[in-house]
């Protein structure tokens, strides 16, 4: 089901016996060395299941990916506003990335990344909310004072 209460049908296999290896020429050589045509399937497994993906889990301010296949389950954006509060911040993150990253999600380790690059928070968040990560973390002086 998508957000307008749709179900999509996704992901299909047809059997398709001889019909198609008929018509389009597809043989080969049996253990006999008979010439047979082959028996063929179809599988709708194409560019409709990641629209799908996207229908379902998308909305107008981005997309969430189910963890199970979200190739980053967690970013860390650090929140460095003064220079003075950096390091602290940024230590924070690397203890906190650590301690993510030693839990387990579907019996595979959380991927967790830090993404600490000089560019405008709102972009930096952006790019991250476009790439689909499940959880965004941000971390900041502030936050450090409040946990202290």
């Amino acid at each position: 089901m998508v957000q307008d209460r749709k179900a999509i049908q996704a992901g299909t296999s047809h059997f398709l016996g001889q019909n198609f290896a008929r018509a389009s020429g597809i043989q080969f050589q049996s253990r006999e060395g008979k010439q047979e045509f082959g028996w063929t399937t179809s599988w709708g497994m194409t560019t409709r299941m990641v629209g799908t993906v996207v229908m379902a889990h998308g909305d107008d301010d981005g997309i969430i990916l189910p963890p199970r296949i979200a190739p980053t389950q967690i970013v860390i954006l650090p929140i460095t506003p003064k220079e003075e509060t950096r390091s602290q911040v940024l230590e924070a993150c690397d203890k906190l990335a650590a301690q993510l990253r030693a839990n387990k999600y579907a019996d595979l380790a959380l991927e967790v990344e830090i993404r600490s690059t000089p560019i405008r928070w709102r972009v930096r968040n952006w790019e991250w909310i476009k790439k689909g990560v499940p959880i965004r973390v941000e971390l900041g002086p502030r936050d450090l004072e409040k946990i202290r």
